[in-house]
């Protein structure tokens, strides 16, 4: 299945029908880790994902000094129909 980063139904719909062995974190009972195909991107996504996380790790990324540390840059923060958050 193809994903189209401009597309959030896209991602919603690969990040749903991800299945277990395609978690690098989380858990199938809460909030999941999957890598995007193609793109040296991963997507968190669940009930519990919130636009503050999102904010927050943003700005961690452009506050520290990621020659130590390694902080993602957030791509992208959207809510779906069902309040899931996903964060790219």
């Amino acid at each position: 299945m193809s994903i189209n980063l401009d597309d959030r139904h896209s991602i919603i719909k690969y990040s749903r029908l991800s299945s277990e062995c395609q978690l690098i974190g989380g858990s199938i009972f809460g909030n999941q880790v999957i890598k995007l195909p193609a793109y040296n991107l991963v997507v968190k996504f669940g009930q519990y994902v919130s636009h503050h996380e999102a904010e927050n790790q943003q700005e961690a990324y452009s506050l520290i000094d990621r020659a130590i540390f390694i902080i993602p840059r957030v791509y992208e923060f959207f809510v779906d129909n069902e309040g899931c958050g996903y964060t790219v």
